[in-house]
């Protein structure tokens, strides 16, 4: 499930911060060992953006307040856009490699 979605978030089909939201429990969940830098990166942007509409969120707001929120949303992911292509083929890496060994 990790290389699903870590190619899917390299290939532009989900945005940044989706993916560490997606990414958050499964990195929790794996007993992988998983870089503290590579953790504290995910749990920093969910921080960051728990208060925005990710992903299919946006749904649920009210039109009057889901533009400027989806603004914010859109500069924070242009700063983090390149930590987290680099993460994701880390974790892609990783978890190919201890499949190989499997």
């Amino acid at each position: 499930m990790v290389q699903e979605i870590t190619a899917a978030s390299i290939a532009g089909q989900l945005g940044s911060v989706e993916t560490c939201f997606i990414l958050w429990p499964l990195i929790l969940q794996t007993t992988r060992p998983i870089a503290p830098e590579d953790k504290a990166l995910v749990g920093t942007v969910i921080n960051e953006t728990s208060h925005l509409p990710v992903g299919r969120l946006k749904d649920d707001w009210h039109p009057d307040f889901v533009g400027p929120k989806l603004a914010e949303l859109y500069r924070y992911e242009i700063q983090i856009r390149e930590d987290v292509k680099h993460l994701c083929e880390r974790l892609q890496q990783q978890f190919a490699t201890d499949m190989e060994k499997a």
